[in-house]
């Protein structure tokens, strides 16, 4: 019997033709490196091609963010930090996450691209991360340019191992957020940039009117309501108080309704919110609504907003590591804190009152970091010789007696303090000279206080 032939065919797939990208060779990544923008960089850590070829040469001048011509899930991530960057007090515009966004969705896509566009994708993807890194550690701007005696604290600090670190972590950011400062007030500071950003972007939430005098317990105030609803965003107004006429108080960040035009009085509960205020921004808490609490509840939180960012960059200028024990000036609230128990230390162990100058002209405060040594208590002040020039030398020509009453005395200095000079016009013209100078016994009116 003679089988009839039979056709066979054979169903194949269709296969679709992806034109892969082209993964850079060694020279194309060191041609990127040497040609990559490197833009200036004024900060305490130095942003420079140095670090780069540093970083490349770790790995042998291959890419870092790229496998096979495609964007790693690291390399996602890092610009997914770079386009929140405002949540750290950064601008996204600096660090142009959006054209970088771009890049990557172009090597991702399949299309067909030159090996050296992949190559210079790599290196400006690790400039781009080594400037953020940079600002978050030490800061945009180096702190000693504008006359602050900071150590620089982060020149140690290696750049090309914290990129490296970040391409190979399984949470980029989180390995991101292990560069910046580890102070709780830094931390604490995080938070509440986001919880200002969210009100500053609120529409319904505004600064309360101008009151036509001053408001004491128990005015009239017509736009009570409005600063009701500020104090409550801000958290002086506890949420138990959040009541007018038995009434809920909206939450105006959560859309709620506001409480009804009958919310006219300064009653108890806005005086105990505005005293919360009112020592929260370093003024009497008296709860007496003057012009300068007024100026402050006026404050758009726009501008809060920029305030704590500026804050966060001022962290940044201190050193990595703080010691076991150490003391915080706020110059602002006039205030010292110290701390005992190292970084760890969200709280303060003792807090005091502190006097310090102007915060621009002749007697502004000094910005430093140092070691202390020893503590005087009951302190001579020995005035400064620009000082007793141009303030207490008039004062005392006009009227000897005015040395007597604050408690002044001409000494020559050195081993001679002990000798007290009397003040006539000759020892007058030689404190002037600085051949003798002025100085304040120990007491309640001294200039440095009792400690």
């Amino acid at each position: 019997m003679r089988l009839a032939p039979v056709a066979i065919l054979l169903l194949l797939p269709t296969l679709r033709v992806v034109a892969q990208p082209t993964p850079p060779d060694t020279a194309l990544v060191r041609e990127a490196v040497d040609g990559v923008a490197v833009p200036a960089w004024s900060g305490m850590m130095r942003v420079d091609r140095t670090a780069l070829r540093r970083l490349y040469a770790r790995v042998g001048y291959r890419p870092v963010w790229t496998v096979a011509g495609r964007p790693t899930r690291q390399a996602r991530q890092v610009i997914d930090v770079l386009a929140g960057a405002e949540t750290r007090g950064q601008q996204p515009a600096a660090y142009d996450a959006a054209a970088l966004q771009a890049r990557a969705d172009a090597l991702a896509g399949g299309r067909s691209v030159p090996a050296s566009t992949v190559a210079s994708f790599d290196v400006t993807l690790s400039t781009t991360l080594m400037r953020l890194l940079a600002a978050l550690h030490a800061g945009r701007v180096d702190p000693r340019t504008l006359g602050f005696r900071l150590p620089d604290a982060h020149a140690h600090v290696d750049l090309a191992a914290l990129v490296l670190d970040v391409s190979r972590a399984p949470d980029v950011a989180v390995a991101i957020a292990a560069v910046e400062p580890p102070f709780p007030g830094y931390v604490a500071l995080t938070r509440a940039l986001a919880r200002y950003r969210t009100l500053a972007a609120d529409a319904a939430l505004r600064p309360p009117r101008p009151a036509a005098r001053t408001l004491r317990p128990g005015d009239a105030y017509a736009d009570a309501a409005a600063l009701r609803r500020l104090l409550a965003a801000l958290g002086d107004l506890p949420a138990g108080d959040r009541r007018v006429g038995g009434r809920l108080v909206g939450d105006v960040a959560a859309g709620q309704a506001a409480p009804d035009a009958a919310d006219t009085v300064y009653d108890s509960t806005l005086v105990a919110a505005v005293a919360s205020f009112q020592r929260r921004h370093g003024l009497v808490p008296d709860s007496v609504v003057g012009p300068a609490t007024m100026a402050q509840l006026r404050v758009p939180l726009t501008n809060r907003v920029e305030q704590i960012a500026l804050t966060l960059e001022r962290w940044r200028w201190l050193p990595d590591v703080p010691p076991d024990r150490y003391l915080v000036v706020n110059i602002p609230a006039f205030e010292l804190r110290y701390f005992d128990s190292g970084p760890a230390g969200a709280c303060p162990t003792f807090a005091t009152r502190v006097i310090v100058g102007q915060a621009e002209g002749r007697h502004d405060t000094p910005v430093f970091v140092g070691t202390m040594r020893q503590v005087v208590f009951r302190p001579y002040w020995d005035v400064p010789l620009s000082i007793a020039r141009k303030e207490l030398l008039p004062k005392i020509r006009r009227d000897r007696s005015y040395l007597a009453r604050e408690a002044l005395e001409i000494v020559r200095g050195g081993d001679d303090d002990a000798v007290v000079h009397a003040p006539t016009a000759a020892n007058l013209d030689r404190v002037a000279a600085g051949t003798l100078r002025l100085r304040q016994r120990p007491g309640p009116r001294n200039a440095l206080g009792l400690v």
